[in-house]
């Protein structure tokens, strides 16, 4: 599921034991002969479970400071992909999904809800980057190709 995944461009789902979830692009190599000890993705938004429900209560959207990086921002011209990968080690990992913004709006009827804490100054959306994009060794070019896929879907 994670090799198609990253070849396809589709957004990830992982709870991990602290209850944490996270949602993005799965963007680290796969190695069949190796055995996989961790799994890097590029975060889109992420949350936690709610300890007694279970529901997912996101908290963190990373897309409108990906779109500040994607045009040009002054105030973010210092980041790089450094910044947003996170490593997460197999172990850790409760659950993985393929996650479609709008399957989770639909039947679960759950908005992600903007952090109340900040308000950003874009609302942009989960889009796929192709999978050229993905392969991609340029962070910025990533963004950008996020960028010029991002549909408003959260408004």
């Amino acid at each position: 599921m994670l090799r198609t995944a990253m070849g396809q461009g589709k957004l990830v789902s992982f709870t991990v034991k602290n209850s944490k979830v996270y949602v993005g692009y799965v963007i680290s190599n796969f190695n069949p002969a190796s055995p996989m000890r961790s799994i890097k993705i590029l975060p889109a938004i992420s949350g936690y479970r709610h300890d007694k429900t279970k529901t997912i209560n996101f908290t963190t959207r990373y897309l409108d400071i990906y779109e500040k990086i994607r045009v040009g921002d002054e105030t973010v011209a210092d980041l790089d992909s450094a910044n947003f990968e996170i490593v997460i080690a197999v172990q850790e990992i409760q659950s993985a999904n393929i996650f479609d913004e709008n399957i989770y709006r639909r039947y679960f009827n759950q908005p992600i809800e903007e952090p109340t804490a900040q308000k950003p100054e874009s609302k942009t959306g989960l889009a796929s980057p192709n999978k050229d994009a993905l392969k991609s060794i340029g962070f910025r070019e990533l963004l950008k190709e996020i960028g010029n896929r991002i549909k408003d879907i959260f408004s």
